[in-house]
């Protein structure tokens, strides 16, 4: 022990040194003027992964406190005038002190809430990956930290059952999607990827029957259209070049739901039923009309040129018969005249007249064989097609082959890392990659920030979800309206509003609070902030996004800047000379005080 005492004092005497003190105070210096540019560079929460919350940090403060402490110590036992020293050294330490309380239990942390919803909790800046497997009710829960770049390596591994695991292997702090096209083993829709070339330009294009018979891209001056034909007849009338197309009247445009079929109308089709390919949906009773007026309420057909192009038929279904009206000239008006359609279902009539010249119709029949039909200024083209062979267009000198035709095929959407403008707003998710595997089965799936998923693994269903990590609070909060402000002529927000219900059923305490971008919330040592809003699809705002804090060490950092602050100011009243000046002054008045009182003896 005694030779331990002169190393310790040595040590003490070190760390307590003005010279270690200077080059504490210097580095934190350029730290904190590189944080400042890298904050505005890559955001709050890059600066604190990286700076502010890394144990490196932490340890330069704490030999700042212990330099503080130490040169306070070697003074003792202290002066008069030193008084200002040590209060200024008691304010760094107690600042150094309060910083370390709001670092380790300080809350930085957000509240969305809806109008007309109350929430007793809020969402810390902490993430979780959960996974349940109803089929047992299991639960599986793990905390991620993630930080502010990305990650390519395993994270975090839960095993929902002995042979499967399930393994965060990826995380981009900011990432957009990207859908290509994968061939489908067991489910999926006939997919082409189509390129047009020419020696200016060069076009790919993604076409897939997912949502109907008909799929269809616009390029501006031509148009695609990727279609399914169902029978020889159908694929008679798509290849015939001839005159034949004065009998075609238009096409027939069905939309239920989200589904949608695309039928051809000739003058020959409109004497018999046509069946809807894929469907229970049978069109009957077509009268076509050219120049269609309304006369004594009964659709009439005044003259044959095509001047106002309709078509009335009945569509037969299920749930019974319905009339539609389709108009040429007006694609927007109901086809049911205001009536509600038994199927939701909409009719649309495209005329004859109507179809873009340059056009390239790529069919697929029920056999899995290609036919392409090209309509241009120099006439029809069509005939069989096969991948990877040039075909021309016959417009703008372009060419065009199918790269790539899957006949059954799905998108599968990934994420890729991208730079944002503003970090702290970067309008684009974090995600992650979970990789779930048992033996040499494996299967990917991406999830966004707050997303749930369910995901299907060795046929059994896994209910999957990445979000922020939910903490009580000790009362609730009810956002009765969230208000928004405009300025004058625009849809600019100019400022927000929240009124809140504050309610503290354990003290009875029913509160309305208005919370706006200076007026804070603070209640039980929280403070809520206004910081942003929701909205609905048309833009309105529905909802408040408030910032929740708490500070514990505040109090201890406002102390120590006021003690700071007190301390230098006693540095200039308490110097040396001050205060031998003072005690001379105190000396010369005694004994002037004394030398009268001898005179007044001396009398």
């Amino acid at each position: 022990m005694p030779k331990i005492m002169p190393k310790l004092a040595k040590l003490c005497m070190l760390l307590g040194r003005l010279r270690f003190a200077v080059s504490l105070i210097l580095i934190l210096a350029v730290i904190l003027i590189f944080a400042t540019f890298f904050e505005s560079l890559y955001g709050t929460a890059a600066v604190q992964f990286t700076i502010y919350k890394t144990w490196w940090f932490g340890l330069l403060l704490i030999l700042i406190g212990i330099n503080v402490t130490l040169a306070a110590l070697k003074k003792y036992p202290w002066k008069i005038h030193q008084v200002g020293f040590l209060v200024t050294h008691l304010g760094i330490v107690t600042l150094i002190i309060g910083s370390f309380v709001s670092f380790q239990w300080g809350i930085d942390a957000s509240l969305p809430i809806l109008n007309q919803e109350e929430k007793n909790f809020y969402l810390n800046r902490d993430e979780l990956i959960n996974i349940v497997v109803p089929e047992n009710n299991q639960f599986l829960s793990a905390s991620l930290t993630l930080g502010a770049y990305n990650i390519d390596r395993d994270i975090v591994t839960l095993s929902p059952s002995q042979d499967v695991s399930a393994t965060v292997d990826r995380f981009f702090p900011f990432a957009q999607s990207v859908s290509t096209l994968v061939k489908s083993e067991k489910k999926g829709f006939p997919a082409i990827e189509l390129e047009l070339h020419n020696q200016f330009a060069h076009f790919q294009e993604q076409l897939i029957l997912d949502e109907g018979t008909l799929a269809e891209k616009n390029l501006g001056p031509a148009s695609l259209i990727f279609k399914k034909i169902e029978n020889q007849s159908a694929l008679k009338v798509f290849l015939d070049t001839s005159t034949k197309h004065s009998s075609l009247l238009g096409m027939l445009k069905l939309n239920i739901g989200e589904k949608s079929w695309d039928i051809e109308l000739t003058q020959e089709g409109l004497s018999k039923p046509v069946s809807v390919p894929n469907s229970t949906f049978i069109l009957k009773k077509i009268k076509y009309f050219s120049y269609a007026i309304v006369e004594n309420s009964t659709l009439v057909n005044k003259k044959d040129e095509p001047i106002n192009p309709a078509v009335k038929l009945v569509l037969s279904g299920p749930k019974g018969d319905e009339e539609h009206v389709a108009f040429s000239l007006f694609p927007d008006f109901p086809s049911t005249h205001q009536r509600k359609s038994l199927y939701g279902a909409k009719i649309e009539f495209v005329h004859q007249n109507d179809f873009k010249k340059n056009n390239l119709s790529i069919a697929v029949t029920q056999d899995q064989k290609l036919y392409y039909r090209v309509t241009s200024s120099q006439g029809i083209k069509s005939g069989s097609l096969h991948v990877g062979k040039t075909y021309e267009t016959g417009w703008m000198n372009l060419t065009f082959k199918i790269h790539t035709f899957l006949p059954q095929a799905m998108y599968v959407t990934r994420y890729v890392p991208v730079k944002v403008q503003d970090p702290n707003n970067p309008k684009v998710p974090s995600v992650l990659r979970i990789r779930f595997e048992s033996g040499n089965n494996k299967s990917f799936h991406w999830l966004t920030f707050s997303e749930k998923k369910e995901i299907t693994f060795n046929d059994k269903i896994y209910e999957v979800s990445y979000e922020p990590k939910k903490e009580l609070l000790p009362f609730s909060l009810y956002l009765e309206e969230f208000t928004m402000g405009k300025d004058p002529g625009t849809n600019n927000p100019a400022s927000y509003q929240s009124r809140v219900v504050l309610k503290d059923e354990l003290h009875n305490r029913h509160e309305i609070h208005v919370i706006s971008m200076n007026e804070p919330l603070t209640y039980k040592g929280f403070t809520f902030y206004q910081s942003s809003y929701r909205t609905d699809v048309q833009g309105n705002p529905i909802g408040s996004v408030l910032s929740v804090g708490y500070d514990p060490g505040r109090i201890l950092k406002y102390g120590g800047s006021l003690f700071i602050v007190m301390g230098i100011m006693l540095l200039f009243f308490f110097r040396k000379v001050y205060i031998q000046a003072w005690q001379e002054y105190k000396s010369r008045k005694v004994n002037i005080m004394g030398a009268r009182e001898e005179d007044i003896h001396a009398v």
